[in-house]
């Protein structure tokens, strides 16, 4: 399968309205924040003058008002209208804008980016041939000296299993749901290829029987992000979890590695930051 998954209102749609009660795995923190901010600015500080043009997979609201070069304007894209009018905090002319648009033929010239931004966007898409797709438009899109800064959700070497995590809940390793909710998510891939669908999730998750309100009292969650699994219940969303090795060896063919980094919080290892320059002789881009 390659492609992005058309929005369903079961989930896409109900994330978007849910949007403002997420939090880190699922959003970034605060340190991913400041890392972006740092990325954004060491390019901007090697490029003169010149007015920049940065691109965004999604519509994070948290990237959109970090703080960007004075110099550059945003584009977002993203394939839900609903994601766009719930979670986009509004254009500003000149400075931000946000598209309704597929990753895979991204609205924007060739070669006509500075920076990339992308937030767990290629765990949105299939594994190879759609995180492949998405990893060839955005090189398409960037200036050969551009730079791609890419959140990435990764599986770790050694797969967690389901019992596992759901045996965590007698204990204080999950500050949030959230992080539960996001190791759930990883343990339940059987394999990178078939992804993980989030109704599959849910359906396990709901097997125990658990009462949100008792589970959230019990661990001091908000029982509103417990009760939001309920947004994966009959969706036909798929996740897909590569490790970082299998994300980079797709990667090289169309970008080289400047750096990577995680943030130290919880689960930060599985939230890696790399940030990418295109290869000069990728993808039919001749070399320099």
């Amino acid at each position: 399968m390659v492609g992005i998954q058309a929005h369903t209102e079961t989930y896409w749609d109900g994330l978007a309205r849910a949007y403002a009660a997420l939090g880190p795995p699922l959003r970034p923190t605060r340190g991913e924040i400041a890392a972006l901010e740092r990325s954004v600015a060491a390019y901007a500080a090697q490029t003169g003058d010149r007015l920049l043009r940065g691109l965004m997979l999604g519509v994070t609201a948290d990237i959109a008002t970090m703080r960007w070069p004075a110099r550059c304007s945003l584009l977002a894209v993203d394939l839900s209208r609903e994601m766009i009018r719930s979670v986009w905090p509004g254009d500003i002319a000149g400075v931000r804008r946000a598209v309704c648009g597929n990753w895979i033929s991204l609205p924007a010239r060739p070669s006509s980016c500075d920076i990339a931004i992308g937030d767990g966007s290629m765990n949105c898409v299939s594994y190879p041939d759609g995180f492949r797709a998405v990893a060839a438009s955005v090189f398409q899109a960037l200036k050969s000296e551009g730079i791609y800064v890419a959140r990435c959700y990764a599986q770790p070497e050694r797969k967690e299993e389901p019992a596992a995590v759901m045996e965590s809940l007698t204990g204080r390793e999950n500050p949030t749901f959230h992080h539960f909710k996001f190791r759930l998510l990883m343990a339940m891939q059987r394999n990178v290829k078939e992804g993980v669908a989030v109704d599959e999730v849910y359906r396990y998750w709901a097997q125990y029987g658990l009462d949100p309100a008792v589970v959230a009292e019990r661990q001091g969650w908000d029982v509103a992000g417990v009760r939001d699994i309920a947004l994966y219940r009959d969706a036909s969303t798929v996740h897909f979890f590569p490790t970082l090795e299998e994300q980079r060896s797709l990667l090289r063919e169309y970008f080289d590695e400047l750096s990577c980094s995680t943030d130290a919080c919880v689960l930060g290892e599985r939230c890696p930051m790399l940030v990418l320059t295109p290869r000069r002789a990728a993808g039919g881009r001749p070399g320099t």
